[in-house]
C-alpha cells in the first residue's frame, strides 16, 4: 500500500521548483519520462483537465494523490502508475544546479508562438501556439484536430504586439494586429477574447492586475482601454490621448488608479479615479515615445524615445525634471526598484545601465547584433532581453555580464511584435 509520506516524497521529486504544485512544464516532463517520448500540448492539456479538479492550471498534492490512486482519495494498493513514477523519479538528476535566482522565462513572438524557456540550460521547455506555427505538426492528424479544438479562436493574421504573464497560474494575455487581446490558460487554450473595435485600433501595449482582474491596453488609435478579465464584453473605462502614432507603452498604479503612457511623441497622465476621467499631457519628445518606467512612490516617470533621449517627469507638478541624451534610438526600458538605476535598450543592440541620480551610464551590455526590441522586469538583479537578431539573452546586472543566450528562430522583422518575461524567484 502507498503511504502519504511516500506519495508526498514522490510528488516533491516532480515539483522541481518546490512551490507545492506541479506546473504544466513539470507535468510535461513527468509524462514524457513515463512515455519515453515527446507529448503534444494538446495531449498534456487533455490530461491536465482530467487531473486539475480546481481548474487553477496546476496539480496540487491532493489532486496528485487522486490521480495516482485511480481517482480515489483513499489510499489503496500501490498502483502501476505509482510504480512507474517511482522508476521515473530515479532518473531525475539530483545534482542539478539551482544557483541562479531566476530559472524560467517566456517569449511571445511576432509569428504567434508563446514559448517557455529554461534560462539556465537554454532549453525550450514548452510551447503554447496562438496559431499553429507554420510547418509544425503534432504526432497525428487526431492531435492536430484536438489542438485546433483546444485553441478555439486563435489570433487571426496580424503580428503579436504585446503580452502579460501571470507566473502564479501560468496564464498569459497576448495582443495582436487583429484588434484583439486573448487570455490563454496554461495548457494553451484560449479562455477569453477581448476586442478593440473600429477606430480604437490594435493593442500595442498592455498591463494587467491579476489580483484585481483588470487589464489596460494602449492602441494604435491613441486609446487607453480597460477590460475586466472575468467578462470579455465589459469595458470599465476608456480614454483618448493626445498624440498620433498610437500608445506604445504604459505603466499603471492600480491602487490609486493612475496611468502614465507614451502616446505618439507625448507623455500623458490619466487619472481614471476622478469623477470625470481626465488626462494631462506632461510634455513631448521630438519623436515617438517607445518606453516608460515609473517610480510611483516618488511620483517620477522616465520616458524613452526614438529621438535619442530619455526624460524624467514629476507626476505631482506635471513638469519635466531633466532630459538625458542617448547614443541610439531607445526601444525599451526597465527600472531596477527602487529605481536607483534605469536600463535602456536601443536600435543598435546595446543595453545601458544608468545611475538615476547622476544620469551617468555605469554599464554597457553588448551581445545583440541588431535592435533590442523588448526587455523584462528586473528580478533579483537579473534581466532578460530580446533582439531583432532573434535571440533571448539573460543578463546579470550586478556583474554586467551575459549569463546565457537562446536562439528564438528566424530573424525578427519590423520594430515591434515580441515580449519577454522572467519568473520572479518568490513565485
Amino acid at each position: 500500500m502507498s503511504t502519504l509520506p511516500e506519495l508526498q516524497a514522490l510528488f516533491n521529486k516532480f515539483d522541481s521548483d518546490g512551490n507545492g504544485k506541479i506546473s504544466v512544464t513539470e507535468l510535461t516532463r513527468l509524462m514524457e519520462m513515463l512515455a519515453k517520448g515527446t507529448l503534444s500540448p494538446a495531449e498534456i492539456g487533455s490530461l491536465l483537465r482530467k487531473i486539475d479538479k480546481n481548474n487553477d492550471g496546476q496539480v496540487d498534492f491532493m489532486e496528485f494523490v487522486q490521480w495516482i490512486q485511480g481517482g480515489r482519495s483513499r489510499l489503496k494498493k500501490k498502483t502501476t502508475l505509482a510504480k512507474n513514477m517511482e522508476v521515473a523519479a530515479e532518473e531525475i538528476p539530483v545534482d542539478e544546479d539551482t544557483s541562479w535566482p531566476v530559472q524560467l522565462g517566456m517569449t511571445v513572438d511576432i509569428k504567434g508562438s508563446i514559448k517557455r524557456w529554461n534560462l539556465q540550460t537554454g532549453e525550450e521547455v514548452s510551447l503554447m501556439g496562438s496559431r499553429t506555427p507554420a510547418g509544425f505538426r503534432f504526432t497525428s492528424v487526431q492531435s492536430d484536430i484536438e489542438h485546433e479544438n483546444l485553441v478555439k479562436k486563435p489570433h487571426k493574421e496580424g503580428s503579436l504586439c504585446c503580452a502579460a504573464v501571470n507566473w502564479s497560474s501560468g496564464a498569459c494575455i497576448t495582443g495582436a494586429g487583429d484588434n484583439t487581446l486573448k487570455l490563454w490558460s496554461q495548457d494553451g487554450s484560449v479562455d477569453r477574447t477581448f476586442v478593440c473595435k473600429g477606430t480604437e485600433g490594435a493593442p500595442l501595449c498592455v498591463q494587467v492586475s491579476w489580483q484585481k482582474m483588470l487589464m489596460i491596453c494602449g492602441t494604435t488609435g491613441c486609446l487607453l482601454k480597460m477590460f475586466q478579465l472575468d467578462d470579455a464584453a465589459a469595458t470599465s473605462a476608456s480614454q483618448r490621448c493626445e498624440g498620433s502614432d498610437g500608445v506604445n507603452c504604459l505603466d499603471v498604479e492600480w491602487d490609486k488608479r493612475r496611468v502614465v503612457c507614451g502616446s505618439g511623441n507625448n507623455v500623458v497622465l490619466w487619472d481614471y479615479a476622478a469623477s470625470k476621467t481626465s488626462t494631462k499631457t506632461l510634455g513631448a519628445h521630438t519623436d515617438t515615445v517607445t518606453a516608460l518606467c515609473v517610480d510611483w512612490q516618488q511620483d517620477v516617470a522616465i520616458s524613452g524615445s526614438l529621438d535619442r533621449t530619455f526624460c524624467y517627469w514629476d507626476l505631482k507638478t506635471c513638469t519635466k525634471l531633466r532630459s538625458v541624451n542617448h547614443a541610439g534610438a531607445i526601444r525599451c526600458m526597465a527600472g531596477a526598484s527602487p529605481y536607483d538605476s534605469v536600463i535602456t535598450g536601443d536600435s543598435e543592440g546595446v543595453l545601458r545601465v544608468w545611475d538615476s541620480k547622476s544620469c551617468v551610464c555605469v554599464k554597457k551590455l553588448t551581445g545583440h547584433k541588431d535592435a533590442v526590441l523588448s526587455m523584462s522586469k528586473v528580478e533579483s538583479g537579473y534581466m532578460a532581453s530580446v533582439g531583432r537578431d532573434a535571440t533571448l539573452r539573460l543578463w546579470d546586472l550586478s556583474e554586467g555580464v551575459e549569463k546565457n543566450m537562446m536562439q528564438l528562430g528566424e530573424v525578427i522583422e519590423g520594430n515591434w511584435g515580441i515580449a519577454v518575461s522572467i519568473k520572479p524567484p518568490d513565485i
